[in-house]
């Protein structure tokens, strides 16, 4: 992206530097039944964090589906104003979701670390 828009290519590298990936933590170091052998987040935050689920998505609810639609947004295959603005509202549902998986589970792994 920071090639596309040269006018944010400085805050998107400064982002950039401060992202985290997860994964390495969760794969290595912790492991629990309820994650049924898989490190997706899908699993992972349900099970470090009660209450959380992602149930009730319509229309985006796995990372493939969402990659794929927001590449029909992208390329502009979409021509119907309604389908456009349903896909729109129903990625942004669930970005928002998983936003706040990574942060639920930000917060669940420090509990882990620092009892």
């Amino acid at each position: 992206m920071a090639g596309e828009y040269p006018d944010l290519s400085a805050s998107l590298t400064a982002l950039i530097a401060r992202l985290v990936d997860l994964l390495p933590f969760v794969g290595g170091a912790v492991c629990f039944p309820e994650f049924r052998f898989s490190n997706s987040i899908k699993s992972v935050a349900p099970a470090l964090c009660p209450g959380f689920h992602y149930d009730g998505l319509e229309g985006v609810a796995a990372g493939g589906a969402a990659s794929a639609e927001f590449l029909q947004l992208a390329s502009g295959y979409l021509t119907s104003p309604e389908e456009v603005d349903h896909l729109r509202s129903a990625h942004r549902e669930y970005c928002q979701r998983d936003t706040l998986a990574v942060a639920e589970l930000h917060r669940a792994l420090t509990r882990l670390a620092l009892p």
